[in-house]
């Protein structure tokens, strides 16, 4: 992926680009789903891609019950994120 990423000066400025497409546009035109599909496919989706893309991410992206189950159980006071995400994993063998 890194060989993808130029970057160069254009008169006083700095450009940033990826797969020809400038970070700056990206990152102010382009959502989360498009971003991951350019970095995945190479490419920017059409629409009809993306929509598939969502629809695909959306039906891998709910968690099993067993593990809602384990984090309501966590205390929300005085508990760092992280170790209560790794007890969980421990736990349930699931994320």
């Amino acid at each position: 992926m890194i060989d993808k990423i130029i970057a160069f000066y254009v008169g006083s400025f700095f450009l940033l680009t990826y797969r020809g497409f400038s970070i700056d546009d990206l990152a102010q035109f382009a959502d989360f789903e498009e971003i991951i599909y350019l970095l995945w496919h190479n490419k920017l989706p059409k629409l009809e891609q993306l929509t598939e893309f969502r629809n695909e991410l959306n039906v891998n992206a709910s968690l099993p019950e067993e593990l809602i189950a384990q984090l309501k159980l966590f205390p929300t006071k005085n508990i760092h994120h992280y170790g209560g995400l790794k007890d969980v994993r421990i736990n349930t063998r699931t994320v």
